[in-house]
């Protein structure tokens, strides 16, 4: 087995993983985001008092507006899309069991994503263990 054949069957193998990763992480920059807009920060409350003066309230810098904030947040979010960008280059590379006819999909399918033993998933197909694994290896270098 070639390293490139472990790496689709691997990132075949971790598909969903992946997607559930980028959809959290997608999510994660998101809040960075509003975060860096000051969306997120709720403002000043003022009082019965206060909201009746026509005079205007004293202000405060809040730290969460801090350039040191803003640039942690630049650097959270860049490494955030560095992992969606890894995680979507895998995702690629599962693709390639795409190409794969649709029986050799299906077997890939049994194997990786049911919960089912590989004996069980060998069998049902016509292959012993040893065989399957063998057959798998084969019909993804080809289609390299």
């Amino acid at each position: 087995m070639t390293g490139l054949t472990k790496l689709v069957i691997d990132s075949y193998r971790h598909k969903y993983e992946y997607q559930k990763c980028i959809d959290r992480l997608t999510l994660e920059i998101e809040v960075i985001e509003e975060e860096m807009m000051g969306l997120t920060h709720s403002g000043i409350e003022l009082t019965e008092e206060q909201a009746k003066s026509p005079l205007p309230m004293p202000t405060t810098t809040s730290p969460s507006h801090s350039n040191g904030r803003l640039l942690d947040l630049i650097e959270k979010k860049t490494e955030k899309e560095v992992q969606i960008d890894a995680l979507t280059l895998s995702l690629q590379q599962a693709d390639v069991v795409k190409k794969l006819s649709v029986e050799d999909q299906r077997l890939l399918q049994d194997l990786y994503h049911s919960c089912r033993s590989a004996e069980d998933v060998a069998g049902d197909h016509g292959y012993s263990k040893r065989g399957m694994y063998k057959h798998i290896n084969v019909v993804i270098e080809k289609v390299l």
